[in-house]
């Protein structure tokens, strides 16, 4: 039989659905054989295989991963698997930073709440304006985002951040002839402003002087010299592509810079100091910056860990290729690019780099002027946050004049003060203004205190009237008004319990301090404590606020950050609501209900614990207090993840727990009678209410059992659930060890 006739009986034997299937087949397979033979030189080089023929991988992760989560963007996400004019302007920033300083100052004077992070974006934004149009657009102002450029500025940078990454893909949307044929052309209001501003200096031109003229002026300027080059589109293009990039970098670098001051009060402090050591009029000028190197520090770290360029921009290899420092060859055909965020993980940077440390650009103790200027170079020469060269940013130089002044006047005068728990573009704080006083000093052992209590009778379930002084000391210390208060430290651990220890006056345990007095206050400042961290929900809080208005929802203790961090973010955990919800925790095997509820809130805190343990593993000399509502469940199941990193055994970490029966003294039999008096449907009876406020041995090594079986052990449970990296657990665990004998 001929060829012919069996190809000719094969098709027939063969639907056109199977040949259609086998082209499809065979297609892709001579795509993969291309781009395999075409990329033969690439063989060598690490990365996800898919990437290797499509870029719309890339385009996915840009898109997963636009919104940076936990700081991060996809660029490292990769690195970690595979491895004179500019000072003119400067009456111009003063001025808006009066503005700010004005706003701050009234918030401080009334006692207001506001979301610093938006308003470093305000600063931002109308500074350019200034400096670009003559006045602000009314950001500071009015207190919102203007024309909403901010919100469609964040939009446009999410879509270019894809499309870059997958140039192609933009011809299927925004350049689809389709979408165009129906699009409306509509003129953003902003465009409209810009057009009018430069009608308006058109109509009045500026003084000639240098120092007093706008960049519009200059623009225009321009136009005036190059008519062939700049005509009026252009020079409305000039200001757009001016104030749009000269705000949202700067405005993000800003927001970061405050949220770490926000989060690190030391720090605050520090520069507080520096800049009131220069004697400096406000707003500080930046000749005076130049004298104030954690300043600077700060700032090269939030320009560094900012990576503003995260949008990896191709070039072209030459044709004769490119040597790779390990050997490797691309070849000349080849497109390449620089992951800017992955260079700030360069080892180049000393000791974690992916941590935000300010010191890491200033002089170390010890170290020689020569070796600090050269190791200052080798981090200077692959810093790339304004580029490199013929293609650095312009508009460097404004922006360190904007950034060192604005951060140097607003630590010279206000402290911020965390409300809760910073997240992306939402920082809440409290303003207190500088008297011009400041102690940073932190003792390592607690002054002695009063061991006075209050007089008056309890009038609420966040009240008792246990006297501290017949509490066991360590670990209970006196606290005035704040029950259960304890030191988790000075417990012996698993090895060498004879001589290693939980380190002391550094952790410390209670019940919420809404009733705590001005000598509490004096003696919870004595122990050196920078930051409490509350466990409680916002509906819990706002509960308080509603039914108790004798107690303080969130303790107002000036000089302390308050930093919210729930367990629960929607959920009321009340001791009321939890008499509802676990009315069944007696009713049968009360260990095993505890167990499942201490399950669940290992499965929900992990983002809340992640916070306190960044505290204990980045800020070992700054002591810190830990509550939710009465200091036993959340608490108690933070602390026993504390402990159990330290090493110590389940026995001790459960005979830690149960001291809480003692810790909440008369407030327990309170609350026992409050609860029980509310004769609502479902809530426990009086014996199984006793039951739920326990804080027994025997629950706690349940919960241990649960941590160990469910979340294989507190080291695994820290990696996965608080997204912490091994060194991280190593540090942690350095921070919480001392070598001494134990205590308890």
């Amino acid at each position: 039989m001929a060829l012919s006739d069996v190809l000719k009986s094969l098709f027939e034997q063969t639907s056109k659905v199977n040949l259609l299937g086998y082209f499809c087949v065979i297609s892709l397979f001579a795509f993969i054989v291309f781009h395999e033979f075409q990329d033969r030189d690439l063989w060598g080089i690490p990365g996800p295989i898919i990437a290797r023929y499509t870029n719309a991988w890339r385009a996915w992760q840009a898109w997963q991963y636009a919104t940076r989560p936990n700081g991060i963007t996809y660029h490292e996400v990769l690195h970690r698997r595979y491895g004179n004019v500019v000072r003119a302007y400067e009456p111009a920033v003063d001025e808006m930073i009066n503005k700010l300083d004005d706003i701050l100052g009234k918030s401080a004077q009334k006692q207001s709440i506001l979301n610093i992070s938006s308003w470093c974006h305000y600063f931002a934004y109308d500074t350019i304006m200034r400096v670009t149009f003559g006045h602000p657009i009314g950001f500071l102002e009015n207190g919102r985002d203007m024309y909403n450029l901010i919100e469609n500025q964040a939009r446009h940078v999410a879509y270019v951040r894809i499309i870059t990454q997958f140039p192609k893909l933009d011809y299927v949307l925004k350049k689809n002839p389709l979408y165009l044929a129906f699009k409306t052309h509509k003129e953003s209001p902003f465009f409209v402003f810009a057009k009018s501003k430069i009608k308006d200096q058109l109509a009045n031109p500026e003084s000639e002087d240098a120092t007093q003229r706008t960049l519009l002026s200059h623009f225009l300027y321009a136009k005036e010299r190059y008519p062939d080059i700049v005509d009026d589109t252009q020079v409305r293009l000039y200001c757009s592509t001016n104030t749009l990039a000269g705000s949202l970098s700067p405005s993000r670098v800003l927001d970061l810079i405050c949220t770490w001051l926000v989060q690190n009060p030391w720090a605050q402090d520090r520069l507080y100091e520096e800049v009131r050591s220069t004697r400096c009029e406000f707003p500080v000028p930046l000749s005076a910056t130049m004298e104030m190197p954690f300043l600077e520090g700060v700032i090269k770290e939030s320009y560094r860990l900012h990576h503003g360029s995260d949008i990896a921009i191709e070039r072209r290899v030459p044709d004769d290729g490119l040597d790779l420092p390990d050997g490797r060859h691309l070849p000349g055909h080849m497109d390449a690019a620089i992951s800017s965020p992955s260079m700030r993980l360069n080892p180049i940077y000393g000791a974690n780099p992916g941590e935000y440390n300010p010191e890491r650009w200033m002089r170390a103790k010890g170290e020689s002027e020569e070796a600090f200027y050269e190791r200052r170079a080798a981090m200077d020469r692959v810093d790339l946050t304004f580029s490199q060269g013929s293609r650095a940013c312009i508009g460097k130089s404004f922006t360190h004049l904007e950034l060192f002044k604005v951060v140097a006047s607003l630590m010279g005068q206000f402290k911020f003060e965390a409300v809760e728990a910073p997240k992306r573009f939402s920082v809440p704080v409290k303003i207190i203004h500088r008297d011009g006083n400041i102690t940073t000093h932190r003792p390592t052992e607690p002054t002695p205190t009063s061991r006075e209590t209050l007089a008056a009778p309890p009038s609420s379930p966040f009240e008792t009237r246990t006297n501290p002084a017949s509490l066991p000391s360590p670990p209970f210390l006196p606290i005035n008004g704040v029950p259960n208060f304890r030191d988790i430290g000075g417990y012996p651990l698993t090895t060498n319990p004879s001589s290693t220890s939980v380190r002391r006056n550094f952790i410390f345990r209670s019940a919420h301090p809404g009733r705590i007095t001005q000598t509490g206050i004096s003696q919870l400042k004595a122990l050196g404590v920078t930051t409490r961290y509350d466990l409680r929900s916002p509906a819990e809080i706002e509960e308080i606020r509603q039914k108790h208005p004798g107690v303080q929802a969130i303790a107002d203790i000036p000089g302390i950050a308050n930093v919210a961090v729930p367990v629960y973010r929607d959920e009321n955990y009340s001791p009321e609501r939890h008499a509802e919800k676990y009315a069944e925790v007696a009713r049968g095997d009360g260990t095993a209900a505890f167990a499942q509820a201490y399950a669940r809130i290992l499965e929900h805190g992990g983002k809340a614990f992640g916070v306190v343990l960044r505290h204990v593993r980045d800020r070992a000399d700054e002591p810190f207090l830990c509550h939710c509502a009465i200091g036993k469940d959340r608490t108690g199941v933070l602390v026993a993840l504390l402990l159990k990193l330290a090493g110590v055994r389940d026995e001790v970490v459960a005979r830690e727990f149960a001291l809480t029966e003692v810790g909440l003294g008369e407030w327990k039999a309170q609350m026992v009678e409050k609860l029980a008096a509310m004769g609502k449907k479902g809530v426990a009876k009086r014996e199984e209410i006793e039951r739920m406020l326990s804080a027994k041995e025997e629950d706690m090594l349940a919960c241990l059992r649960v941590l160990e079986e469910r979340f294989w052990g507190a080291e695994a449970y820290v990696e996965k659930y608080c997204e912490m990296s091994k060194p991280d657990v190593a540090k942690i665990k350095g921070n919480l060890v001392v070598e001494e004998a134990s205590v308890l």
